[in-house]
């Protein structure tokens, strides 16, 4: 799920509660010089029982399962030439229009503070999010109202002010951060990737499949 966070000073918190203040290794050589018995301190086989650590296998368990998963996807092993002058149809082409059209979105993503990775939120549920804030009664308005309580005579009035005049800085920058989340779903450059994304069937990929995969675009 794509929860967003919203940036919320203590002082904030505090007004909507109803309050206005504010490695060792051992070392243990044994005579032997750390690697004596005749094998270098490693049975003979450096380390790993004579197969590099992986069981003879170069560590590729599981390679087989994820290469039987992307199916047509494995076409990611094409050369960049390949992609270059693939035709937008073919199995290479489809995923270098996935490739493209996520880097051409990730700009959108990273101005409304979401993982490409996650699925949109709820346009209701980001107004709503918007609301909290800048709606009437919202973190804004409370902050406001704590400034006109300030008693200009108090010898914090100064960091007082100071303190909330920047609190509802930060809040109307995550207002923005949201306008931009509420968005994107309109923003042409998501929209392509979500189409890429739909033709590539990301979402019926598991996790480590997927991985795979954009480590091969990314190459």
């Amino acid at each position: 799920m794509n929860t967003k966070k919203l940036v919320l000073t203590a002082l904030t918190v505090a007004l909507l509660c109803g309050g206005t203040a504010f490695a060792k290794n051992n070392g243990n050589s044994n005579g032997n010089s750390e690697n004596s018995s005749g094998n270098s301190g490693d049975n003979g086989n450096h380390g790993n029982e004579g197969n590099n650590g992986n069981n003879g296998n170069d560590g590729n368990n599981g390679n087989g399962a994820i290469a039987s998963e992307l199916k047509w996807r494995n076409a990611a092993h094409a050369s960049a030439q390949a992609f270059l002058n693939a035709n937008p149809d073919s199995a290479v082409g489809k995923l270098a229009t996935l490739r493209d059209a996520t880097l051409a979105a990730a700009s959108a993503y990273a101005a409304a503070g979401v993982d490409p990775a996650d699925p949109l939120r709820d346009p209701a549920d980001i107004q709503a999010d918007i609301d909290a804030i800048s709606g009437a009664g919202g973190l804004i308005e409370a902050a406001e109202a704590e400034i006109a309580l300030l008693d200009i005579a108090s010898d914090t009035y100064g960091a007082d002010l100071v303190t909330l005049t920047g609190t509802i800085a930060a809040l109307e920058e995550d207002v923005l951060v949201l306008e931009a989340e509420l968005a994107l779903p309109d923003v042409p450059e998501v929209q392509a990737e979500i189409e890429a994304k739909a033709v590539v069937g990301v979402e019926e990929l598991s996790e480590e499949a997927l991985a795979a995969l954009w480590d091969l675009l990314n190459k």
